[in-house]
């Protein structure tokens, strides 16, 4: 879909009936991002503009066929939105052979004729695994209790928007655990004279499943 107001994609319509466009053909999904400019105009009209827009994954090519369709993403859009970019990233339905689609619904909100709704701007690329892992601190004093927070972890990641969950592996795993807002907590009492340090491997898994292990010590 173009790349100016003069060649966006505009949807109108009076009826609250749900309109689809079908993205080409993907081959290998893995895991992708879907962007594009995103709003709405009355047209010059009276009435108000906007409406909803929803994001589907389908295996089906065939525009008339919504049997298939997985909703990824609702967006409600305002009258008279400003173009703004939306982001939203998907993973495979199938396996690696078997070509998925990506359909945009457009329904308006407004049974006005002029009421319209505008995509511009439409991209596909390959969503990028995390690529980094940092934790607050690294040393805790001995005989703090179990539970008790050694750090905070977090995520470098070029796909924005993401969300991560960590998991904890190594040689010392079973002296640790994820607690709530990604903190790394203790599962035993450490004694200093008994074991000075410990060796742990943290994963970070992102939305789409991509992973990226570091080892702290």
């Amino acid at each position: 879909i173009g790349t100016s107001a003069s060649n966006a994609l505009v949807y109108s319509s009076s009826a609250t009936t749900e309109s689809y466009i079908t993205l080409p053909e993907l081959i290998d999904l893995h895991t992708r991002t879907l962007t594009f400019q995103l709003g709405s105009s009355n047209n010059g009209g009276t009435g108000p503009s906007g409406g909803t827009l929803k994001v589907y994954q389908s295996t089906s090519g065939d525009p008339a066929d919504q049997s298939t369709n997985t909703l990824l993403e609702e967006i409600t859009v305002s009258s008279e939105q400003a173009l703004e970019e939306v982001e939203v990233n998907f993973a495979q339905l199938g396996n690696s052979t078997q070509g998925e689609f990506i359909r945009i619904g457009f329904v308006t909100t407004h049974e006005v004729a002029t009421s319209q709704i505008i995509i511009d701007d439409v991209e596909v690329s390959e969503s990028q695994a995390p690529s980094d892992i940092s934790l607050s601190a690294t040393s805790i004093d001995e005989n703090e209790a179990i539970g008790s927070v050694v750090g905070t972890l977090s995520t470098t990641d070029p796909t924005s928007g993401d969300t991560f969950a960590y998991t904890v592996g190594g040689t010392d795993a079973a002296s640790f655990s994820i607690g709530n807002s990604n903190e790394l907590q203790l599962a035993i009492s450490p004694d200093f004279e008994t074991k000075n340090s410990y060796e742990i491997e943290i994963t970070t898994e992102d939305a789409l499943g991509e992973t990226f292990t570091k080892a702290f010590s």
